[in-house]
C-alpha cells in the first residue's frame, strides 16, 4: 500500500492510494471531505495498515474554515471510507489551528497516533500528536520542544514535520524539526505509553 499526490486536470492536487494485488498495482483516487473549499491542493501525508484491508491515512486539504486543514480516511475491509476533518487541537491553539497532520502510526485496526503541526495562540507553529481510539479522534496535545522552549510569533522559533511511529503498544518514537532564525535543531522523543503527549495546556 502506498499512498500520494497527483495533479488533476483542472490543475488542483488531488491524494491517491496505490495497492499491489497479484503482483499488478491499481491506483484510486481519495475522495474529499463534506467540508472541501474545492480550492488548494488535496494531499495525502502517510498511511499506516496494522492489518490486511485495514488502513488509516492522513493528510492535508483546503476547508470552507481553514486553507490549512487535516483530514484521516480509514481501509475497512479493502474499501476506502470518506474523508472526514480531524477537529481535535490542542488546548492553546489559535482560532484557525492551521493543522497539518504528517504521519500516522497503528498498532492495530481503530488505534492510531498522528504526529503534525498546528498554529498556537501565540502565532508560533508546534508540533502535535492526535489519537485514535476505537475508531474515533479523542484527544490531542502539543509536543513539547527540548528545554520546554516556546514558539510565539515574535521570537521566531518555529516547529514543524514531524514523524511517529509504534512499532508496539506503548512503544513509540517521535521526531521533529525546529528553528530559530537561520538556525535548524531536530529532535526526538521515545514513549513508554503509545499515547505520551505533553499534557494539553497554555504557551
Amino acid at each position: 500500500m502506498a499512498g500520494g499526490q497527483y495533479d488533476t486536470r483542472t490543475g488542483f492536487g488531488a491524494a491517491m492510494v496505490i495497492t499491489q494485488s497479484a503482483s499488478r498495482w491499481r491506483a484510486a483516487e481519495v475522495g474529499v471531505p463534506a467540508d472541501d473549499s474545492r480550492f488548494g491542493d488535496f494531499r495525502l501525508a502517510s498511511i499506516s495498515c496494522p492489518g490486511v484491508g485495514s488502513c488509516v491515512a492522513v493528510g492535508t486539504y483546503s476547508s470552507r474554515e481553514d486553507n490549512s486543514s487535516s483530514f484521516a480516511v480509514t481501509e475497512a475491509g479493502g474499501r476506502w471510507r470518506r474523508p472526514v476533518r480531524v477537529t481535535v487541537v490542542p488546548a492553546n491553539t489559535a482560532r484557525l489551528s492551521h493543522l497539518q497532520l504528517e504521519s500516522v502510526t497503528c498498532t492495530k485496526p481503530g488505534t492510531c497516533l498522528a504526529a503534525g503541526n498546528y498554529t498556537n495562540r501565540s502565532h508560533g507553529s508546534l508540533m502535535m500528536a492526535a489519537v485514535l481510539t476505537d475508531g474515533k479522534w479523542t484527544r490531542a496535545s502539543e509536543i513539547t520542544l527540548p528545554g520546554g522552549v516556546r514558539s510565539t510569533q515574535q521570537n521566531g522559533i518555529w516547529a514543524g514535520g514531524g514523524v511517529v511511529d509504534c512499532p508496539s503498544s506503548g512503544n513509540c518514537t517521535a521526531v521533529g524539526l525546529y528553528t530559530h532564525g537561520t538556525n535548524a535543531s531536530g529532535f526526538s522523543m521515545t514513549s513508554a505509553d503509545a499515547a505520551q503527549i505533553a499534557p494539553p495546556g497554555g504557551r
